[in-house]
């Protein structure tokens, strides 16, 4: 398996510590630089001062719905970065959603992380 470039950074903004560390866990594991935001507050600001390249977006937040943070970052902040959305369901209505916050991936929790570690090294390998 390629392993990512130390530089590419990935902010994963989740709101439960478990999930955090296993997310964080395998994309370290895979190479990528990863920083972590429980809110989406403190999204923004780990967004403003880190730069990351992707951005691993939980749906639900104690503070901002994750599709309006979704597009937020894409209007307001920087277009170029990706953002994959990462939903514990997958309805029309979330598929819906995610296209219209301008999010370059839908993801499932419940999929495997391999799913996740190949989305956004295809960001890296386009």
């Amino acid at each position: 398996m390629n392993q990512a470039t130390p530089s590419k950074k990935v902010l994963v903004v989740e709101d439960e510590e478990d999930m955090i560390f296993i997310v964080e866990r395998r994309l370290k594991g895979e190479g990528f630089k990863v920083t972590s935001a429980m809110s989406g507050a403190e999204a923004l600001k780990k967004l403003n001062a880190e730069r990351p390249d992707v951005v691993l977006l939980d749906v639900v937040l104690p503070d901002v719905d994750g599709f309006d943070l979704c597009r937020q970052i894409k209007t307001e902040i920087d277009p170029t970065i990706k953002v994959i959305v990462y939903t514990g369901k997958l309805e029309k209505v979330d598929v819906a959603l995610a296209r219209k916050s301008e999010a370059d991936e839908l993801v499932v929790k419940s999929e495997d992380l391999q799913t996740v570690v190949n989305t956004i090294q295809d960001f890296f390998d386009a």
